[in-house]
């Protein structure tokens, strides 16, 4: 992984310059950029997202969250929040996401109740948040294992083409054999 210090220096990276510098793949940023509201880098004027040093800094932060020191989204989206403290929009993304229990009783005893993200316990949201980062690990592991399958096929091919060189080398030194044998 490169350290800061080794970037370029300067002021906008573009995604697969960052994909590179912190070792990710380019889906991966993007459900970063949709889970941890303090991931929110700029947009160029023709729409491609532009990436700053402190935008990298927080990409290599949040993968040592989650995959070194293996917390969950949600908890590493608090830590996140503390280290910053409290800055980055996750309590309003909270404030939002809590139900609205402004409306009168009797209207909520009525109303069939949907299962909405803001209607979600605490416990529930921790779990979905949790099969999301599953989601986003057996993702990165169906990605490293097609490659080595890749891999174990392009050897096994080449090997295949060595062997059938040899056999043929074998067979020409047979038939010389035989006919030096003839020739004796």
């Amino acid at each position: 992984m490169a350290e800061l210090r080794e970037l370029p220096d300067k002021p906008y990276f573009k995604a697969g310059e960052v994909c590179k510098y912190t070792d990710t793949q380019p889906y991966v940023l993007s459900f970063w950029e949709s889970e941890f509201p303090q991931l929110a880098p700029e947009k160029s004027p023709g729409g491609q997202t532009r990436y700053t040093r402190e935008d990298i800094e927080m990409i290599l932060r949040i993968k040592e969250l989650l995959y070194d020191e293996e917390h969950t989204i949600a908890d590493a989206r608090e830590r996140l929040d503390a280290e910053r403290g409290g800055r980055g929009g996750s309590s309003a993304a909270r404030a939002m996401a809590q139900p609205q229990t402004d409306a009168p009783a009797a209207r909520q005893a009525t109303e069939p109740r949907r299962p909405e993200a803001g209607n979600l316990d605490v416990v529930s949201r921790e779990r979905y948040e949790d099969a999301l980062d599953e989601i986003a690990h057996l993702r990165l592991q169906l990605r490293e294992a097609e490659t080595h399958a890749r891999r174990a096929t392009s050897a096994q091919a080449k090997a295949e083409e060595r062997a059938e060189r040899h056999r043929g080398r074998a067979e020409k030194a047979v038939s010389t054999l035989e006919r030096l044998q003839e020739l004796l």
